[in-house]
Order: C-alpha cells, then structure tokens, then sequence
C-alpha cells in the first residue's frame, strides 16, 4: 500500500466486484439475515477498494457487505479507498477471507493458486511463511484443485469432508474416479470413500436415479486412509517430497549412489491389479535392515520403499539376498543345506517340504494330544493338591499376599462360566479367610479342571502355590515308554526326536539343556541329542549327557 488511505461514502453501483476474489459461493440465507442487519444499524465496519481510472472503484474486501448493501437497496456505502497492486490486493482477500473461518477449503486453495502466479512471485514456502501456516498445509490446500469435477461438487455439497477431500487429491484421475464411484462401493462393508447405509427397506430406485449418491455415507478419514494403502499402488517414481521427505530424500541418494531400490509389501502377496511393472518383493522375502526396531545390518542392504499395503510410502533398508546374507537368512540357509544332504542320503528330506511340515505338525499335535490325556487323568490329584495349597494359605501370611495376587489376576482375566469340579475341594466356610479361600478355589480349580487350557495356563499358577505338577503328572498319568524298535527298522517317527521328544527347531527344552536351538541331524534326531560321531558340519551342538 503506497499512499495513505481515504474514507469516502460511495454508491454501490459505482463499485466492481473483483474477479480474483477467492470466495465464489454466497449463502443466500446469510445474504438476506445481513441485509435486515444492514436495514436496521447500517454497514459497521467499511469495505475496502481500490481506484480503477474511469471505470469507477474495484472491491478488495467486503463482497457480502456490498451484495447485502444493494439487497437493503442502500444507496451509500462507507469505503476505505487504497492504491493497491493486484498483488498487494490478491494478498489482502486471501488475509481478509481465510480470517473470517467460513471460507471452503477450495476457495481457499484458488486464492493460494492465484498467489502462485509468476507476476506476484509467490511460491508455496513464501505464501505459508506469510500466512502463518505449515508448507504442507498450503500444499495440501492447494492440491486439492486436483480434484475431478465430480470429487469437487461432493465436497461443496459437504458430501465428503476435508480429509476425505486431501487424501482423494493425491490420487490420480483414475483412483479418484473409482474411490467415488456410488456403484462399485455400494454394498455391504467399505471399498473406496463410502459405505451403504443399510435399513429395513432400501429405498426406491427413483431417489438414485435423482441422486446416485443417495444410501450412500462416507467412511472415516482413518478408513479411507488404510483403504487407500490396500488398493492402490504408490508410485515410487513420482515421490512428492511435501508429503514424503525422507522417502523423497532416501531414494534421490540411492540414486545418485547407484544404490539398488526394490518395491516391498508387508503382505505376503498382491491382486495382480497391484503388481505394476517391476516385481514387488513380499514379506517373507525381505528383512529390515537399518538396525532400527531392534533390526541387523548387513552389507547386502539396498533400499526399499512400501509401494502396497501398512506404511505405504515409507523407506528404510532391506536385506533380500537369501542365498548370502548370514546375518539374516542364516536359519533358512542352514534349513537348505540340510535339505540338500539329507536328500543325498535319500532320507526324509526327499519327500516334499509341505509334507515334512505336515508331519511335523501331526507329530505335535499328537504329543500335545498325549499330555492333553495325561492332564485328564492327573486332574483329581491335582485339585486335591490345590485345594490343600489354598488351606495352608490360610494359616500362613506370605501366601495370603500369594493367593491375593492371583485371585486378582484370575477375576481380571476370567472368562468362562465357574463352576465347581466334583468332589473335594474348600467348602465356603464362616470366617473371611475360608471365604477367601472358596472364592480362590472357584477360579484356580476352573482353570485346571480345563483339559484343554489346564496344561497351558495353570502351570504358572501351581509354580506361585509350589504344587509340583511334573511329580502328579507322572504319579497318576506315567507316560507309557515305547517298546524298543527292532533292528534295522526306523526308530522314530519323521519331526519328533527319538530321544528327548522334541518337535520344534527351537525347542525350550533343548535350549536350557545346552544354551543353544538345536537343529534336525536325522528326520527323528535332533542335535543336541546327536552322538558325537555325527559329522560336525551336520551338529550345531551337543547335549551334554550325565
């Protein structure tokens, strides 16, 4: 603004409306509630504008004011009358209209827009440091003119909000067509921007005809956001930098380093309309490589960028070389070198994997069978022992605070019917202890009568009450020693060690016995139970026998 400015009353037909004004949509309603205000105490506050030669005045700010004004049939109207550039005025519209709040966000991203322009100089640092707001806010806003016809009338409609609105204008054309479509998202459960409103009669087919959209909501921001990551395939090529930095950031390296960059999921597999031109690496595949999170280096890692799926658009180093990296294939390399000698051999190992797994996963399931009946069967001697453990409580004032802990931790996570086993048990009692007492052999006794969740949880609750469970187990349900196999028959079965019975690469059991996870030497031998004339290349280690 050059020179001072001047008050003047001007009649409102010598006044222009500007053409660069950002506000385009005036609420009629709103219009005519200003115009009585304006019939009964006048216009309060001036409007602003600007000389234009011969042609009059151009108005800066106060379009509602000036329309209302003319409603009212006003005939003089009170005006700050500046010299101002078209950039200093554009700058004063967006200031004055952004201020006011019920500015619609395209509105607001035209006059940011029109900032942009080479005569003013502007550019999306600029206008926000101006503005007072984040560079990502004003790029946002101003994407949103990106938006299809059709995109932007739902959003004028209040349709579709804010942030439904910017998350739709990154998306291609395309995306966008089908993120809106009212026909492929109409149905039960979300597939793009809506979800049907479901009732006990639909409505009829004229209200869809009138309006395609009718029957029709809008998901939440947070579900079309994870909607997005799911169906549609980012872009690695086209990295924005305001919305992903350090993606933008981390590839540009990479690229300048003549580092390999590689498209990953965290889903083990995409739709084929997902797969793109170059191959997407799946989540069994690749190891995270950065040692972040816990995570290893290695000197084969290269950059990959989550193109589908959960952290769409993030980047961070990944391992995927299988055949070398033993910092993060060790285990599926040593499973290969032990698939290749067994096969030599002409042992298990020739059948295909999936039957080795499925052996192995019937041989557990039938030890986990086999203690299943041993609990059966030790169940009464155990409810005993557990009902003598909650009376000696009773007595003795560090195993109350014992039993209080776990009657606590017990209600907290209890979730079946109670009820009580037959036979024995701590009766209710007159006193506050023994009621105590009943109340803990309620819940524990619940938990052990379980045949199927008995083995897994009470065992942690019988180590607190120092019941012994391995000495009633083997008291009242012995495990029958199997009958010596004869001499050249096999002497186990494929997946379950012959000698200590494990199933499992990394058994619990073989670890506390040597402090390492043992491996397969034979398909019913594991390593730490491997005699020591076994070929070292084939033991990872040796249990140590008394």
């Amino acid at each position: 603004m050059s020179a001072a400015p001047s008050f003047q009353l001007l009649s409102p037909l010598s006044i222009k409306e500007s053409k660069t004004n950002p506000r385009t949509h005036f609420d009629p309603t709103h219009l005519a509630e200003l115009a009585e205000s304006i019939k009964l105490n006048g216009v309060l506050e001036p409007i602003i504008v600007r000389p234009k030669g011969d042609d009059g005045f151009e108005l800066v700010c106060g379009h509602r004011r000036l329309r209302a004004a003319k409603i009212a049939e006003l005939r003089m109207i009170p005006a700050m009358i500046h010299e101002l550039t078209d950039t200093q005025a554009l700058e004063c519209q967006l200031e004055e209209n952004t201020k006011r709040g019920d500015l619609h966000p395209l509105e607001e991203a035209a006059g940011y827009h029109a900032l942009l322009a080479k005569k003013h100089g502007y550019t999306v640092a600029k206008i926000a440091e101006r503005t007072g707001k984040s560079v990502k806010y004003i790029y946002d806003r101003i994407k949103l003119l990106e938006l299809r016809k059709e995109a932007q009338e739902l959003f004028l409609a209040d349709r579709i909000t804010a942030g439904h609105a910017i998350l739709l204008a990154r998306l291609s054309p395309k995306d966008q067509g089908r993120a809106i479509d009212p026909e492929i998202n109409r149905g039960y459960g979300s597939h793009g921007i809506w979800q049907g409103e479901h009732a006990l009669f639909d409505g009829d087919d004229d209200a869809r005809e009138k309006d395609p959209y009718a029957g029709l909501k809008p998901v939440s921001v947070r579900e079309f956001e994870a909607w997005i990551d799911r169906t549609i395939r980012f872009d690695r090529k086209l990295i924005e930098p305001v919305l992903y930095p350090e993606t933008a950031k981390r590839v540009e390296e990479a690229e300048a380093t003549k580092l390999k960059v590689v498209p990953i999921t965290r889903d083990h597999g995409l739709s084929p309309d997902l797969k793109g031109d170059e191959r997407t690496v799946c989540c069994y595949s690749w190891k995270r490589a950065d040692g972040l999170d816990g995570t290893k280096t290695c000197e084969h890692a290269i950059l990959g960028v989550i193109v589908v799926g959960h952290g769409r658009g993030q980047a961070f180093d990944v391992c995927i070389a299988k055949e070398k990296c033993k910092t993060h294939w060790s285990k599926e390399i040593n499973a290969r070198k032990r698939t290749a000698t067994q096969r030599e051999k002409g042992g298990a190992a020739s059948k295909p994997s999936w039957q080795i797994e499925e052996e192995r996963r019937q041989a557990k399931h039938a030890q986990e069978e086999l203690e299943r009946q041993r609990w059966i069967k030790a169940t009464p001697a155990i409810l005993d022992e557990l009902a003598a453990k909650i009376l000696y409580s009773e007595s003795t004032a560090g195993q109350h605070v014992t039993l209080g802990d776990l009657i606590i931790r017990q209600i907290a996570s209890h979730r079946r019917h109670l009820k009580i086993p037959g036979g024995g048990g701590v009766d209710r009692g007159t006193n506050l202890p023994r009621l105590v007492s009943h109340i803990a052999w309620l819940l524990l006794s619940d938990v052990a009568y379980d045949n199927w969740q008995g083995p897994r949880d009470f065992p942690k609750i019988a180590k607190h009450l120092g019941i012994d469970l391995k000495k009633l187990l083997d008291e009242h349900a012995p495990v029958d020693k199997p009958a010596a196999p004869k001499k050249g028959a096999r002497k186990g079965t494929p997946g379950v060690c012959r000698e200590c019975g494990c199933t499992d690469d990394n058994c619990e059991q073989c670890v506390e016995a040597t402090g390492e996870p043992c491996t397969w030497v034979e398909p019913d031998l594991c390593s730490a139970c491997a005699p020591a004339n076994v070929p070292a290349t084939a033991k990872k280690t040796t249990r140590k026998t008394a």
